[in-house]
């Protein structure tokens, strides 16, 4: 059976680049009121394309995840045809009482995603230009492996599609030096090895700076976990 079921993945994969494309019509309106903005958006198919090999797919997922909202493809309905400063006139005004819901947990899928376009998690704008002219964090043939890494040594642990962090991760998060913690670090490491590519850098002179660095935050973390009671937990951080 899990044969059978890696097979079909594959070919369905193969098979969808053959397809023509997905096609849609998206539409958005504003509408003015009382000097107050509303706006309506939907997006309608107009060809389901490749889609049609997953649409058994998407329901499955639908019933498995519930609200985590980890597909955020959503059909909406279709809206009017409406012209440029056509005016319209409001009917009934609703007030709607709502909670603000977090976001879903990441999949496997999602988080590969976003370590692919880390820079969206970055608020230094230096930092984010660096990362989106890079590969994000590690590469399409480690990301796997960085992930696998994660769930083996109990930070991270799967619950059916999604990831979830454990309490041993949260309190690796709480000990560690902010520097280590933030994308912005594999964008100043990347800067660097830029100034090396452009003949401004040396390689020796990095890499000096950067073993001396790792020495002293390794040095820093571990004092932090021998002086709590956390030298248990964290016994084969290495």
């Amino acid at each position: 059976e899990m044969e059978k079921n890696v097979y079909e993945l594959i070919r369905r994969n193969y098979i969808a680049q053959f397809y023509n494309d997905f096609e849609f019509l998206a539409t958005t309106i504003k509408v003015v009121a009382v000097n107050q903005n509303f706006i309506a958006k939907g997006k309608t198919p107009v060809k389901q394309g490749w889609k049609v090999l997953f649409l058994s797919e998407k329901n499955d997922d639908a019933q498995d995840d519930d609200n985590n909202q980890v597909e955020e493809i959503v059909e909406q309905e279709t809206l009017p045809a409406v012209k440029l400063a056509e005016p319209c006139q409001v009917h009934e005004p609703i007030l709607s009482s709502k909670t603000t819901r977090p976001p879903g947990h990441f999949t496997e899928a999602t988080l590969l995603g976003a370590m692919a376009n880390i820079a969206r998690f970055v608020k230094e704008e230096k930092f984010k230009q660096i990362l989106k002219e890079t590969a994000g964090l590690g590469t399409s043939a480690t990301r796997a492996g960085i992930i696998k890494n994660i769930v083996d040594k109990g930070y991270a642990k799967r619950n059916k599609r999604v990831l979830l962090a454990t309490d041993k991760s949260f309190t690796l998060m709480a000990i560690l030096p902010a520097a280590i913690k933030s994308p912005g670090m594999t964008a100043a490491w990347e800067q660097e090895l830029s100034k090396i590519g452009n003949n401004k850098q040396t390689k020796a002179v990095f890499m000096q700076s950067i073993v001396g660095w790792i020495n002293h935050m390794v040095s820093q973390t571990k004092s932090n976990i021998a002086t709590s009671d956390l030298s248990k937990l964290f016994s084969d951080v290495k």
